[in-house]
């Protein structure tokens, strides 16, 4: 699955350098939006990899520019997993919402930039039962760095890798997550 990810981002990449040389395909400005889907392979090394599946997270959001360096986003993640061990087959059921500041460190084709946020996560299923502990919401903090590859005025592909830290119920270095994703920008709606 990952060099298939690898693969396409790389067609992709190399199809948008040539279609793009000289068009005009930066589209930072206020009021803009974007519809973006990701994949994401959550790596756990902390204490908290008791709490996830190690597998790849799917998430639809949404994206709006504030200015032309500046953007706020919300997403949506969902995992459902069905794992057979020896004695008995577990299902789970992991849902999440998130929101992020984004502060881009230069507006061009290539874009990279900064990005902060968190993320209220629910879990359920067997495969999430441990011990007594009852409590299936954890709460994230998140930072990290992505950079943006603008296609088109309306496609781009990135990339971003994004630390986690559990702040509740426990507070734990949670995972070091790893993305690719691609966005459809769109003018405001409101204007």
């Amino acid at each position: 699955m990952r060099l298939f990810l690898i693969a396409v981002l790389m067609m992709i990449l190399f199809y948008g350098q040539v279609y793009a040389e000289n068009a005009d395909v930066i589209p930072f400005e206020p009021g803009l939006s974007a519809l973006f889907i990701s994949v994401t392979d959550e790596n756990n090394p902390g204490e908290a990899a008791e709490n996830y599946f190690p597998d790849i997270k799917k998430a639809v959001g949404l994206k709006y520019f504030l200015d032309r360096r500046t953007a706020v986003e919300g997403e949506a993640t969902f995992l459902f997993m069905n794992e057979e061990k020896a004695e008995d087959q577990e299902e789970g059921i992991m849902l999440g919402l998130a929101g992020a500041y984004i502060q881009y460190i230069d507006v061009d084709q290539v874009s990279p930039y900064l990005k902060y946020g968190g993320r209220l996560t629910y879990l359920m299923g067997d495969a999430y039962e441990r011990n007594d502990d009852d409590d299936h919401f954890f709460l994230e903090a998140r930072i990290g760095f992505g950079v943006e590859y603008f296609i088109t005025r309306e496609f781009s592909v990135g990339a971003e890798a994004l630390a986690s830290f559990q702040v509740a119920p426990t507070v734990v270095f949670d995972s070091i997550m790893p993305s690719v994703r691609a966005s459809f920008y769109f003018d405001d709606l409101m204007r």
